[in-house]
């Protein structure tokens, strides 16, 4: 019988500290842009997108949150 989901405590990589939990990292967002109405509109939504993914080119180009990336 084959199994649904293998078991996975025994592979090599699973020792290692990074495979143990979620990365914590602090993303500074710009909160007048991320918010409820943003969602709802597609000019702010698209506004809110852009600022994100700017704010985290910023963070990869300066090396901050190297675990994140």
């Amino acid at each position: 019988m084959a199994k649904m989901f293998p078991d996975a405590a025994n592979h090599p990589q699973r020792e290692r500290k990074e495979w143990l939990g979620p990365v914590l990292c602090d993303i500074p967002l710009d909160k007048t842009d991320v918010n409820k109405d943003g969602i709802r509109d597609p000019a702010l939504k698209h506004k809110a997108r852009w600022g994100t993914k700017v704010q985290f080119g910023v963070l990869y180009k300066t090396g901050k949150n190297k675990r994140f990336f």
